[in-house]
């Protein structure tokens, strides 16, 4: 399912410039760990933040019982030193950078990956291809390579260089191949809400999907990026994390509005 972008409105030239930059450049993405060394790490971090965490809250008690502002004030400024300390270790620990492919290479590599997460064209055994890539990369190079161009093109380089005439459409378009290339790279987790949009009244629409004509509720929430939206055509309503609770009181009560 592709997804409203919910973005302020800017100069479609620098829209335009930002969108095709996310496609062609590689990205920089923290990932989990969860390893066994690090566990253990982990364990042993949060032993001896405890075994600090109590012995400056036994200075706290001393010193309320010896009413030496002096000792309690010294050991909250090393309760505030120890929590940052303490969170920062654990993020440490627990993230890692990693350096992707570019947008566009990784829709490349997912065409022929069946859970559009890549790797698929490599090896001597090839996965059905993912349609939906298939469509976004075709969609793209009808729109930025020069069908007649005395040599053939580059799709990479044919999108560095394309100048489109109507830039408001061209950015328009350029964002909508980021957010299905995301969709189909980095798949959303989305749940959905069996009431009718408190903003257009729909409750059911029909979409397609992978060829498929489906039944889906009007109202899906992002899970993954926090935002819920009526997908319903007539209807742009949308709410941020934000609005979650204006939300769940508009689907109680059909009578709050967007």
């Amino acid at each position: 399912m592709t997804e409203p972008t919910g973005q302020p409105v800017t100069d479609s030239g620098v829209r335009l410039s930002a969108a095709i930059d996310q496609l062609l450049l590689a990205e920089t993405r923290e990932l989990d760990r969860d390893q066994s060394d690090v566990r253990r790490q982990l364990a042993d971090e949060q032993t001896s933040y405890l075994a600090d965490m109590t012995y400056l809250a036994e200075r706290i008690r001393d010193g309320a019982d010896r009413a030496d502002e002096q000792t309690i004030e010294r050991a909250r400024t090393a309760i505030d030193e120890v929590v940052d300390r303490h969170r920062s270790r654990v993020t440490a620990l627990t993230t890692t950078t990693a350096r992707l492919p570019s947008l566009l290479d990784q829709l490349h590599d997912a065409v022929t990956s069946a859970n559009g997460v890549g790797n698929g064209s490599r090896g001597p055994h090839r996965s059905p291809l993912n349609s939906t890539a298939v469509e976004v990369l075709t969609d793209i190079r009808r729109t930025v390579v020069d069908p007649d161009a005395d040599e053939p093109q580059q799709l990479h380089v044919a999108l560095a260089a394309w100048r489109p005439a109507d830039v408001d459409a061209a950015a328009e378009k350029a964002e909508r191949w980021v957010i299905d290339a995301r969709a189909i790279v980095s798949p959303a987790r989305w749940t959905e809400a069996a009431r009718p949009c408190p903003n257009c009244g729909t409750r059911h629409v029909f979409v397609t999907e992978d060829g498929q004509r489906i039944r889906k509720a009007a109202i899906q929430v992002n899970l993954t990026e926090g935002y819920a939206a009526c997908i319903a055509h007539s209807c742009s309503a949308w709410w941020d994390r934000t609005r979650f609770t204006l939300l769940a009181a508009a689907l109680e009560h059909e009578d709050v509005p967007t």
